[in-house]
């Protein structure tokens, strides 16, 4: 929630309603020729394969 500044409680509104908000931020940045940052890695971080580790929990 806090990743994308979503609120909670009872006074906000629903995760899916504050998502389809941000969808459309994204989509009137794109028409606007704005830059838009898509999900993953930024491109400038620099070699993606140090972010993987394998000491994650395993289901036996």
């Amino acid at each position: 929630m806090a990743a994308y500044g979503f609120k909670s409680g009872p006074k906000q509104s629903g995760v899916l309603a504050q998502l389809l908000g941000l969808n459309h931020k994204v989509a009137e940045a794109i028409k606007q020729g704005e830059p838009v940052t898509s999900p993953g890695v930024p491109s400038g971080f620099g070699d993606p394969a140090e972010l993987i580790t394998d000491d994650c929990i395993r289901a036996e």
